[in-house]
C-alpha cells in the first residue's frame, strides 16, 4: 500500500509510465499470491480455514488483479483506473492489518497452556 501510494505521488510526465508500473506491480502481486497458495498446500502444520483462504488468497488476488486491470485500462479511462488503484490500495492495507493481527494472536496463543480455574492454596 505504501509503494502504490508513493508511485501515485510521483509527478509523472505521462500516465503511460504510471500505468505500466501499476500493471507490473499487479502482476508481481498475482505471482506472489500463487506462491502463497502453493505454500498453503505444502505445509502440514496448520489446516487453513475459510478466513485464511479469504484473507491470504482471495482478497489479495482481487487486489492485485484490480491493480493489473487499472494498469491495462489507464490509457482508455484514467478515472476508472484511479478508482481501481484507490480501492485496491485500501483493500490491501486492510488485509495486511488483519493478517498482521491474526499472526500475532496465533503466535501468542498457540503454545499457551490451558488455564487452570482451580484455586491454588
Amino acid at each position: 500500500a505504501l509503494l502504490i501510494s508513493a508511485i501515485v505521488c510521483v509527478p509523472w510526465q505521462t500516465t503511460q509510465a504510471l500505468a505500466i508500473i501499476w500493471a507490473i506491480t499487479g502482476a508481481i502481486g498475482l505471482i506472489y499470491c500463487i506462491s502463497v497458495v502453493r505454500h498453503l498446500f505444502k505445509q502440514d502444520v496448520y489446516r487453513p480455514v475459510l478466513e485464511d483462504w479469504l484473507f491470504h488468497v482471495v482478497l489479495p488476488f482481487a487486489t492485485y488483479g484490480a491493480l493489473l486491470f487499472s494498469g491495462l485500462i489507464a490509457h482508455r479511462n484514467l478515472m476508472v483506473a484511479l478508482d481501481a488503484v484507490c480501492g485496491s490500495t485500501l483493500l490491501i492495507l486492510f488485509v495486511a492489518i488483519h493478517n498482521a493481527w491474526d499472526s500475532v494472536v496465533y503466535h501468542v496463543f498457540k503454545d499457551k497452556p490451558p488455564s487452570d480455574n482451580r484455586s491454588k492454596p
